[in-house]
C-alpha cells in the first residue's frame, strides 16, 4: 500500500495537489450560493483559462496532468457538496 501511495504522490506532485484544491475550493465556494452546475462551469472555465494562459504566454507549462488534477478537484468538490445536501437538506 505504501508503494502505491508513493507512486500516486510522485505522479500528482505538489502542483497537481494545488490544482485539485483550487478547483475543489471554487466548486465549494460557489456551490453554497449558486446552483451546482454553475459552480462546476466556473471551475472548468477558470481551469481551462489557466492552461490556455500557460500555453499562449509560455510563462507556465500546459499539461494534461494539470487538467486531470483539475477534474479530480471538481469531482471532490461535487462529492463534498453532495454529502452536504444529502445530510443537511
Amino acid at each position: 500500500m505504501i508503494k502505491f501511495l508513493k507512486k500516486v504522490w510522485a505522479w500528482v506532485r505538489t502542483d497537481g495537489l494545488l490544482h485539485a484544491l483550487a478547483c475543489a475550493a471554487i466548486v465549494l465556494s460557489f456551490g453554497w450560493i449558486r446552483p451546482v452546475w454553475i459552480s462546476v462551469t466556473i471551475a472548468v472555465v477558470i481551469a481551462a483559462a489557466k492552461e490556455i494562459y500557460d500555453k499562449v504566454t509560455g510563462r507556465g507549462t500546459a499539461e494534461w496532468h494539470d487538467v486531470i488534477c483539475d477534474l479530480a478537484g471538481i469531482l471532490y468538490g461535487l462529492a463534498v457538496l453532495g454529502l452536504y445536501y444529502l445530510v443537511f437538506k
